[in-house]
């Protein structure tokens, strides 16, 4: 593996780090009720902000995530275990 290689990998993943710490941030800012980041630090430090966010949203977003994240290793390791040309690195 070249440097090139070696570096584009390192951005890709740095990239995709940064976009899913951004997207569960806008998964707790989400809800009935849609709250801007300001407002959703603002209500993290009163007791029924913790509770809404702590009880109903974190778990919703962080469950999601891991639904997400599992579907995807599902998907991968069914196409590795039945050898699916789709699943070809050459394509």
């Amino acid at each position: 593996m070249s440097g090139l290689d070696r570096q584009r990998r390192r951005r890709l993943a740095i990239g995709l780090a940064l976009a899913t710490a951004l997207l569960l941030v806008a998964g707790l800012a989400a809800g009935s009720e849609g709250w801007s980041l300001s407002r959703l630090l603002q209500t993290w430090n009163s007791p029924e902000g913790a509770l809404i966010v702590g009880e109903i949203r974190a778990p919703r977003t962080l469950g999601a995530w891991l639904v997400g994240a599992l579907l995807g290793l599902a998907g991968a390791t069914a196409q590795g275990l039945f050898r699916n040309p789709l699943a070809d690195p050459a394509l």
